[in-house]
């Protein structure tokens, strides 16, 4: 149980391929999928085991960020919490946020039926809408449409982080 919880193998190697807090031998999670994270973390439509295969990160990193009582000290609120203070949400935001959390359940569901984490399908799915072969008339508008998603989704959460002077679609910066 504990090695599920702190994602290691019997040998002690990290088994995901992100991390939240910036472990050295981790990527970071991009900030716009951990933005998707919290967001599908407060809909409680799936468990702390889905979300972390989804998002390739340890169950430790999603409890830790998500902990309403975080054990290290001086912290009053999660680390999501600031977080999400930090990019200063204001009632006009809750129509976009609605519709990124929409947006990113479904692109988990997809990610759950491909086998794969979110950031890997959400990959293959832009390459795909990219290609011009294999759209016919019939499947021009769902080509159209899904280009309008992925566009819709980059603008909102760009406008966001620059809102909140982090720099932009997947800015340089540490989200924690």
């Amino acid at each position: 149980m504990e090695e599920m919880m702190l994602g290691s193998t019997e040998t002690g190697q990290q088994t995901n391929k992100y991390s939240i807090f910036d472990a050295e031998d981790l990527e970071s999670l991009p900030s716009d999928f951990l933005m998707e994270l919290l967001l599908l973390f407060d809909t409680g439509v799936f468990d702390l085991d889905t979300l972390s295969n989804l998002f390739d990160v340890s169950v430790a990193d999603i409890a830790l960020f998500t902990d309403n009582c975080p054990a290290y000290s001086g912290w009053c609120e999660s680390v999501a919490t600031q977080w999400t203070r930090a990019l200063q949400f204001y009632e006009d935001d809750l129509e976009d946020l609605a519709w990124v959390t929409k947006y990113a359940i479904k692109r988990s569901d997809m990610a759950i039926a491909m086998g794969r984490t979110l950031m890997e399908a959400t990959e293959e799915m832009a390459k795909e809408l990219a290609e011009d072969e294999g759209w016919d008339e019939d499947t021009k508008e769902i080509r159209a449409h899904g280009k309008a998603e992925q566009d819709k989704r980059r603008l909102i959460i760009d406008n966001w982080f620059f809102r909140a002077g982090f720099g932009g679609f997947n800015g340089k910066h540490s989200p924690t």
